[in-house]
């Protein structure tokens, strides 16, 4: 699917944190733009930011008990692109769902198929587009046990990584007015499971992507 993406300007202030180092899961209701059953681009279109609903289009996967990357003997190699990791393969997908936000704090465990260790090692995903009104400092609250990373228009602008800690703290991006695709991955993969995002300031806005039908 061919997106037409607004041209990223202005400096992006890079953080990248490179350490070595059972809630329920509850269905939200999903939007009228469901996501066609082949997600070959899960980043979907630019919404019609006139009457879009807020949100991310998340997809989760399960991590097999004996993966090579999961409760790692060796501490993992930081500053990796998660673009090159199988984390999110079609091989371990559980199930996607429309997230209306992703504050979800400690001891989040959505993922539970039933297998071998259930819920502890997970995945996930998150889909959605960023505009920002007005150009200048946009502030995201970003946290998460072990791996994170942020992206905008594909490019990873905050990540942490191997993190048994659960320490949220501010992201503050200089950003040109416009539209762009917001993609964040996830991975649970030792300790106890957390994650939160959400923009925090800044005149901008989130909202889900547009799928064409079928």
């Amino acid at each position: 699917m061919k997106l037409n993406l607004a041209v990223l300007v202005g400096v992006i202030a890079l953080t990248v944190a490179c350490t070595p180092d059972y809630n329920a899961r509850v269905q939200d209701p999903v939007p009228p733009a469901q996501p066609p059953g082949d997600v070959a681009d899960d980043g979907g279109d630019p919404p019609d930011w006139a009457s879009c609903p807020g949100g991310f289009y998340g997809r989760y996967f399960n991590l097999p008990y004996d993966h090579p990357q999961v409760e790692p003997e060796e501490a993992f190699l930081p500053c990796v692109d998660p673009k090159s990791l199988d984390w999110w393969d079609d091989d371990y997908a559980a199930f996607e769902q429309f997230d209306p936000g992703l504050d979800l704090g400690a001891n989040w465990w959505p993922v539970d198929q039933g297998g071998v260790d259930d819920p502890r090692y997970f995945s996930a995903k998150w889909t959605a587009w960023l505009r920002v009104e007005k150009k200048g400092d946009i502030e995201f609250l970003v946290g998460g046990t072990s791996d994170v990373w942020m992206l905008l228009d594909g490019e990873v602008v905050h990540a942490i990584e191997g993190s048994e800690a659960f320490e949220p703290e501010l992201v503050t991006l200089n950003l040109n007015t416009g539209q762009m695709p917001l993609e964040l991955r996830f991975a649970h993969r030792q300790g106890t499971s957390a994650f939160r995002f959400r923009l925090a300031s800044g005149d901008a806005r989130i909202c889900y992507p547009e799928f064409e039908d079928e």
